[in-house]
């Protein structure tokens, strides 16, 4: 067995196959007529399973495949022709193993010595598994947004709208910021009565991203003005509000429908007593401390009121103490919170964010 432990890949095994020399009184027998391949073959064939798997985990798909054209074109060899054969590699030798049927044994071989796919593989190498691909909504997710809008510009904006309405609405909203104000107009008013996409377009825009949509008509639109309050509810209050006054290709009642779902943090004030009070029994202490750091004292004022009296003592005495170390984006995002909290309360109808007499 040292010798064929020793055989790693084909081309050995094949070396030294045709290296094998006639020890016998004929001078010329059936074996002198087999190739390198097909005395490698026959000798899998005869070691049997064991010792055959530990030698079959050294062939590539592509050996295994040579090989076992190979075995079928072997010819029937006697036990006295196969000993001229494996004279070197005499421990490796199953005595009496029939080669009547070479090839199907080499077949079962493998299918029965490698794992299921692996075997198949060998048969048959259309069946190899397709790489898996990345999805382009992931790729795009990573990708930094400067690079990102080199791509879109050359991008309808009817493909825009739609990438936008695929990704979290905290990239959209970058997105969106990243365009001209007319730009912007324009997608918005897209995006709010963006049409349900095939399946057959959806694969294709996966795919290469191209400006193939549903045709342009009324039917079947569906408006979406709270996928894009969502969006809105991303920028700053600053940004909301010059997005609006540029919103004049839309009609007023969309407009009025975005409005009464845009909600951030400086909305606050407009909410009613007990709207506020209902949001913030449900605002952990600690994102209402830092969301209240540089805070108007109007809004403090107005967000202590809201708090049971525990809360209270505790949002007062840490607010007393300065503390340098809270980073403006950890502010930001409490805000963000809070207000994407009177958000979720609005459409469950628990407030009304419009803060309208006779309604929460």
């Amino acid at each position: 067995m040292t010798q064929v432990k020793q055989i790693k890949t084909t081309e050995e095994i094949n070396d030294v196959s045709d290296n094998i020399s006639s020890d016998t009184e004929s001078s010329s027998t059936i074996i002198d007529t087999l190739s390198g391949q097909q005395k490698v073959a026959a000798l899998l064939v005869a070691l049997g399973k064991p010792a055959a798997a530990r030698l079959l985990k050294h062939f590539t798909p592509d050996d295994l495949r040579r090989l076992s054209g190979q075995a079928h074109t072997l010819p029937n060899i006697s036990l006295a022709d196969f000993e001229i054969l494996v004279r070197q590699f005499e421990d490796a030798f199953a005595e009496g193993v029939s080669f009547s049927e070479a090839g199907a044994k080499f077949d079962n071989l493998v299918q029965e010595t490698l794992p299921e796919d692996e075997a198949a593989l060998v048969f048959d190498p259309s069946k190899a598994p397709a790489l898996p691909q990345e999805n382009i909504w992931d790729i795009i997710k990573k990708l930094n947004i400067d690079v990102l809008q080199k791509h879109l510009v050359q991008e309808h904006p009817q493909v825009i709208s739609y990438i936008i309405s695929r990704l979290p609405s905290e990239i959209a909203a970058k997105i969106l910021m990243a365009q001209t104000m007319s730009v912007r107009s324009d997608l918005t008013r897209r995006r709010l009565h963006l049409r349900t996409v095939s399946p057959e377009i959806e694969t294709l825009l996966d795919q290469a991203l191209r400006p193939i949509l549903l045709k342009n008509n009324d039917e079947g639109d569906k408006a979406h003005h709270s996928q894009v309050a969502i969006i809105f509810n991303e920028l700053d209050k600053a940004d909301i509000d010059e997005m609006l006054a540029n919103l004049d290709n839309l009609n007023p009642e969309d407009i009025e429908k975005i409005k009464a779902k845009l909600f951030v943090f400086e909305d606050i004030p407009r909410l009613t007593e007990r709207a506020r009070l209902l949001l913030f029994d449900g605002i952990a202490a600690d994102t209402i401390i830092t969301a209240l750091h540089g805070a108007e004292n109007l809004m403090k004022e107005l967000i202590l009121n809201s708090l049971s009296q525990r809360t209270r003592r505790m949002v007062e005495t840490e607010l007393s103490t300065e503390n340098e170390a809270i980073q403006q984006e950890a502010i930001i995002n409490a805000r963000r919170s809070i207000a994407q909290t009177a958000i979720k309360l609005s459409e469950q109808g628990t407030i009304n964010l419009l803060g309208e007499e006779g309604t929460s």
